[in-house]
C-alpha cells in the first residue's frame, strides 16, 4: 500500500477579485522530498504556498497533512515554516537571537544548543553575535533559514528565496539548499519562476500555468519529455514546429521525413515537433536535410547561439562550431533528438524565434527591423 503523501491538497479553488487563482487544483507532495512549483508571474504557485502554509483560505477543496484535514487549523499551528525573498529577519537582534526567536516563541528548550547546531548547518559558525544589518544577502539568507528549521518543521516552504541574489551567489545557494534538505531529509516546497533553480535542485518539478497543473515529474523528465508547447518553451529553449505523425516511429516536418521514438498518435495526426537547439548538428546543404541560412550569432562562451531562417521560421542552435551570418546549413537530426507532442492550447504560440532574432538586430543595430516578407511566418 502506498504511503499516504505528508501533503494533499485535492480541489482547490482560489481567487481574488472574482478571478480564479487556483481551477480545482490537486497535488500530492511526498515526506522527505524536495518540489518547487515552477511557472510564469501570475501563475498560482505563490497561492498555492500560502494556501499550504494557511495564509489563503481556498474557497472550495481541501489541504491534508499527514492524512488529516487542515482547511481549519491556523498557520501557527501548522508543521510548516516559510521562507520569503526578503527574508523578513529582525534588525535589532543579532543573528543567534534571530535563529532562537521561534524557539522561544514556543517555549524549546536546549536553545543555544539547536542555534549552535542551525549555524553549523549552515556554516555560519562564528556569526552567533552579528548584527544581522552587517551580513552579506547571502548570509542573511542562510540566518532566515537557519531560524526555519530551529523550530523543526515537517515541511519548509521557500517563497522565491533566491531572487535578491546575484548571479554566482544564487547559484552557489542552490546547492546549499539541495545539501541542506538532503541533509535534514524535510520536505521542501520551493516557488521560483527560475528554471534552472527548478532543474538543478528539485526531485520534483511542478510546472503550472493559469492556476492549472501542466506537467509534473523530475526535472530530466519536463525537459526531455514535455507535455506541451507552454512546458517546452518555459522549460529552456525548444524550437517547436508543426508536424504529422505518419505512423508509429515516423513523423514528418519541413518537408522532410524523419525516424522518431515516439508512438501512440493517429495515422496523419497533426502533432508539435519540439527540437532543443543543443540536439542540431549542422552540416552541408543538400536536398536530403531541411536547410536554412544563419541570420545571428551570439557567442555565449561555452557555444554560439544561432537563429537560422528556414523557410521564414526562425530555428535556434547551440553548437561549439562556428557559422557566419548569411552562411547557407543543412540540419541533421536522430530520433533520439525529435520529441512529438499532442496538439494543445498552446499550439502556435512558441518555439519559433523570429521575435527573438527581431529584437537582437534592433539591439545591436539601434534600428528597428524591416518587415518579413508576406507570407512569412
Amino acid at each position: 500500500m502506498e504511503k499516504e503523501p505528508i501533503i494533499r491538497l485535492s480541489g482547490i479553488t482560489v481567487s481574488f477579485d472574482g478571478e480564479q487563482v487556483l481551477k480545482n487544483f490537486d497535488l500530492s507532495i511526498r515526506d522527505g522530498e524536495f518540489v518547487t512549483l515552477l511557472g510564469p508571474s501570475g501563475c498560482g504557485k505563490t497561492t498555492t504556498l500560502r494556501a499550504i502554509a494557511g495564509f489563503v483560505k481556498p474557497e472550495s477543496g481541501d489541504i491534508f497533512f499527514n492524512g488529516k484535514n487542515i482547511n481549519d487549523l491556523p498557520p501557527h499551528k501548522r508543521e510548516v515554516n516559510t521562507i520569503f525573498q526578503r527574508y523578513a529577519l529582525f534588525p535589532h537582534l543579532n543573528v543567534f537571537d534571530n535563529v532562537a526567536f521561534g524557539m522561544r516563541v514556543h517555549g524549546k528548550k536546549n536553545v543555544s544548543e539547536k542555534v549552535h547546531e542551525m549555524l553549523n548547518l549552515v556554516n555560519l559558525n562564528g556569526f552567533a553575535h552579528r548584527n544581522v544589518a552587517q551580513l552579506s544577502g547571502g548570509q542573511q539568507q542562510r540566518v532566515a533559514i537557519a531560524r526555519a528549521l530551529a523550530n523543526d518543521p515537517k515541511v519548509l516552504l521557500l517563497d522565491e528565496p533566491l531572487g535578491a541574489l546575484d548571479l554566482k551567489l544564487r547559484k552557489d545557494m542552490q546547492v546549499e539548499l539541495k545539501k541542506i534538505q538532503q541533509q535534514t531529509g524535510i520536505t521542501f516546497v520551493f516557488v521560483t519562476h527560475d528554471q534552472e533553480e527548478a532543474l538543478s535542485m528539485s526531485d520534483t518539478v511542478v510546472v503550472m500555468d493559469k492556476g492549472v497543473i501542466q506537467q509534473i515529474g523530475t526535472p530530466e523528465d519536463i525537459y526531455n519529455e514535455p507535455k506541451n508547447a507552454f512546458v517546452a518553451d518555459f522549460i529552456g529553449e525548444s524550437n517547436i514546429l508543426d508536424g504529422v505523425m505518419r505512423k508509429d516511429f515516423v513523423c514528418e516536418f519541413g518537408g522532410h521525413r524523419f525516424q522518431c521514438l515516439d508512438k501512440g498518435f493517429g495515422t496523419n495526426e497533426a502533432v508539435d515537433v519540439v527540437i532543443r537547439p543543443e540536439d542540431v548538428k549542422m552540416v552541408p546543404p543538400d536536398d536530403e536535410h531541411i536547410c536554412g541560412t544563419v541570420t545571428n550569432v551570439t557567442f555565449l562562451g561555452v557555444h554560439f547561439e544561432m537563429i537560422v531562417d528556414i523557410d521564414g521560421f526562425k530555428w535556434m542552435i547551440q553548437s561549439t562550431e562556428y557559422r557566419p551570418v548569411g552562411c547557407r546549413i543543412g540540419i541533421e537530426l536522430t530520433p533520439d533528438d525529435i520529441h512529438i507532442m499532442k496538439k494543445s492550447e498552446y499550439s502556435g504560440q512558441f518555439g519559433d524565434y523570429s521575435t527573438f532574432s527581431d529584437e537582437m538586430e534592433e539591439d545591436m543595430m539601434g534600428v528597428a527591423p524591416e518587415p518579413e516578407e508576406e507570407g512569412a511566418e
